[in-house]
């Protein structure tokens, strides 16, 4: 037999690990006594920041997450949070911006509450069941614009008597609800919070421009308003329950039903992408004004039928379904004819045959059913439901497209070409009963059982997996005639199995963007002789049985015919190449700065049996070790 050089740095890595906020274990930046204090974490823009990530960002800061023992840090009844905090091993201080859910709930002795200028966000529940709570101060401005549901409930600061509405920095916590009449809420106002009108006596409120956010039930149960104007505020679940609203202006990001509205007559929908089933089941509906509206999915009006009246739909590019049309006393008063809600198509009225403009966008589901069309106007950013099912088209370069729904091509017989947009979203089986499809560009996030209906199609020979996702676990796994896979710049990781037993496929070229590659994600593949990929790639960790069984692999990286670990490879996992017999070396790229500290954790049997044994190990692993720069 002959043998095989393995040409390859080793070093067994042993982790250590540290715990979360609030155990003796964590990661300590600060000086002992704020350590001994608070429990915290970092973020930055949002997101939670690992210990190794903190000292790298550029805009980290502090969140409160509670105290160390009970009522530890309260002198006197009184909790005075911080501003910064200054670490000495990084060299730099960290605004304290946000508290964290239930951070100091519960706490007996607190009467009162000093919070910082720099905190914009209290989170849910933060200071409620705080019995003895009766007093909140601000060091200096504030920044504070989101108050949490329940963030001080419980406590007898919430439930003292006020005149005139209440402000924590710029968020309205509590609205004068002995009022009458109309109420102007303070421009600069950021936020309302949750309930801060419930049960008030108001019959028109005025929300200024700067309004952001509205809490959940902020306007439940007011049985005098009958409309209002949210502008361009996000809204929170249930905000008009118990209200009897009959006029309503927002965004849209919240279905009506999900508002708490089940009397509207008329809204205005403001945002240009609302969300599904916008409007649904608002049967007391009249008109719909849809100004500044692109995109409608499907259920947007169903079960509307009283709607009358449509406008401003100038800038609709995408209307999700035919309801409107079909349903509605404004459909029935249509004349016949092609119909369209700006440059989308809702369908054809009458005998007269269905004429595609050149400059439609958007085609209704269930609207142009075996028609016969073989060719689609550019552009297109949505197809909805079963919309083109029965036609003839051969190829569809559908790259503009935001949204394919169910079924939309369902049996087109003669389809051999498909082609989505890297960032479609797609519903199920949108091709089911294709089965000719040989050629399939598709967003990564999609499998073959999202994309035909199936788990392995027979047909599918050449795949294209685009934009920023992850290929889902077995996705394309027992597709029998699949012969090449590229995996394009964006997707972070291959699932366990995603292209196992694919008995036809030779090549497979992987992004610079890939993270991680899981268990037997190509195993079984006997067929495999290349997977492509640059020195560039971020590739930190294979997972066992990863090529196991690929008999004909010959190249991993970019050179023919030779494994190249790349740089970031820091995990090699067990039984990954077995069973691969052409192997004829394995090398490491590793710039040359990195030669004191680099370690590759090879987990036992990564490679073929015939690899040297270490017994002491219980791994197979090189006489020597040799960087490749």
């Amino acid at each position: 037999m002959k043998k095989r050089n393995l040409w390859i740095p080793f070093m067994l890595l042993v982790s250590s690990c540290s715990s979360a906020a609030g155990t003796s274990l964590r990661s300590s930046y600060f000086d002992s006594e704020f350590e001994e204090e608070f429990a915290y974490h970092f973020e930055e823009e949002g997101k939670i920041l690992t210990d190794s990530e903190v000292s790298n960002s550029s805009d980290p800061y502090l969140v409160l997450d509670g105290l160390y023992g009970e009522d530890l840090s309260i002198g006197e009844g009184t909790l005075k949070l911080p501003s910064s905090v200054k670490s000495e091993s990084l060299g730099k201080s960290f605004e304290v911006r946000m508290i964290g859910k239930g951070a100091f709930k519960n706490l007996s002795s607190l009467t009162k509450l000093v919070l910082p200028s720099t905190l914009s966000s209290v989170g849910e529940e933060a200071f409620s069941s705080c019995p003895s709570l009766n007093e909140v101060d601000f060091d200096g401005d504030s920044a504070l614009s989101y108050i949490g549901k329940d963030a001080f409930s419980s406590t007898p600061f919430l439930e003292k008597e006020r005149e005139g509405n209440f402000y924590l920095g710029k968020v309205l916590l509590l609205a004068d609800k002995d009022q009458n009449g109309e109420d102007a809420v303070s421009e600069g106002t950021v936020s309302i919070a949750s309930r801060a009108f419930s049960s008030s006596k108001y019959s028109s409120l005025v929300l200024p421009d700067s309004l952001k956010s509205v809490g959940e039930e902020a306007f439940s149960d007011m049985e005098n308003l009958t409309s209002a104007d949210l502008k361009n505020a996000s809204s929170a679940e249930g905000i008009f329950r118990g209200t009897p609203l009959k006029s309503l202006a927002y965004s849209g990001d919240v279905s009506a039903e999900g508002l708490g509205l089940t009397s509207l007559k008329s809204a205005q929908i403001t945002g240009k992408r609302p969300c599904a089933d916008v409007l649904k089941n608002q049967t007391n509906l009249v008109s719909v004004d849809l100004s500044g509206t692109e995109f409608l999915l499907p259920g947007s009006f169903e079960n509307d039928a009283k709607i009358e009246s449509v406008t401003g739909t100038d800038a609709l590019k995408f209307s999700g379904d035919s309801y409107l049309l079909t349903s509605t006393g404004f459909g029935k008063n249509l004349p016949d004819g092609d119909v369209y809600l700006g440059t989308s198509y809702l369908g054809t009225k009458g005998d007269t045959l269905p004429v595609l403009k050149e400059n439609t966008t958007g085609i209704t589901g269930d609207s142009l059913i075996n028609q016969g069309l073989s060719e689609l106007p550019e552009g297109l950013v949505g197809i909805g439901e079963e919309a083109l099912k029965g036609n003839d088209f051969t190829e569809l370069n559908l790259n503009s497209l935001e949204y394919l729904g169910n079924g939309a091509f369902e049996g087109n017989e003669h389809l051999v070409s498909v082609s989505l947009g890297a960032e479609c979203s797609a519903g199920s089986a949108s091709l089911k009963g294709c089965p000719n499809v040989s050629s399939l560009s598709v967003p990564s996030s999609l499998s073959c059982e999202d994309v035909f209906g199936e788990s392995s199609v027979s047909s599918l020979k050449s795949l294209e997996l685009k934009g920023k996702g992850t290929v889902a676990a077995k996705a394309y796994a027992g597709c029998p005639s699949l012969e090449n896979v590229s995996v394009l710049e964006g997707t972070e990781a291959v699932l366990s199995e995603a292209f196992r037993n694919c008995s036809s496929l030779r090549k497979v070229s992987l992004p610079d963007s890939l993270v991680r590659i899981e268990k037997s994600a190509f195993s079984d593949d006997s067929s495999l002789a290349e997977v492509a990929f640059s020195e560039d790639i971020s590739l930190a960790s294979m997972e066992g049985f990863l090529f196991s069984n690929d008999s004909s692999l010959q190249t991993f990286g970019w050179e023919e015919n030779k494994v190249r670990f790349p740089k970031t490879l820091r995990k090699c996992g067990s039984c990954v190449f077995q069973g691969c017999s052409l192997l004829e070396e394995v090398l490491i790229s590793v710039s040359s700065s990195f030669r004191k500290d680099f370690s590759l954790y090879v987990l036992p049997y990564a490679f073929s049996p015939d690899w040297d044994f270490d017994p002491e190990g219980n791994r197979r692993v090189p006489h020597t070790a040799v960087f490749v720069s």
